[in-house]
């Protein structure tokens, strides 16, 4: 078997890996608690931002669009569990049909 053949599942065994480690730390008390403090982070973020913009002195915008993708990015974190969730979703059920080119991630 040439290399080029055996490529799709050695990228599929790693992908099927990665998934399965994300997928377990959702099951994790540890990982339960990091949702809830990045939801408390971004919650005393978006007041400190909604304070600062109604500020007499005026608010800087650079700051207020840097919290806002900060924000964005404490969102982003559990996204990447739920999806490596779905990506062994669609590993299973690839067992039973041929190999698809298409990226899972």
């Amino acid at each position: 078997m040439s290399e080029a053949t055996s490529q799709p599942v050695d990228t599929k065994r790693i992908l099927q890996h990665r998934a399965e480690l994300f997928a377990g730390l959702a099951l994790t008390d540890g990982y339960q608690e990091l949702v809830r403090e990045l939801d408390r982070k971004a919650d005393r973020m978006r007041k400190a931002a909604g304070i600062y913009a109604l500020s007499p002195e005026g608010a800087n915008q650079r700051q207020l669009d840097y919290d806002r993708g900060f924000i964005d990015a404490l969102k982003y974190i559990p996204t990447i569990i739920a999806h490596s969730e779905r990506v062994l979703e669609k590993l299973d059920e690839q067992v039973s049909e041929p190999d698809d080119e298409g990226s899972l991630w």
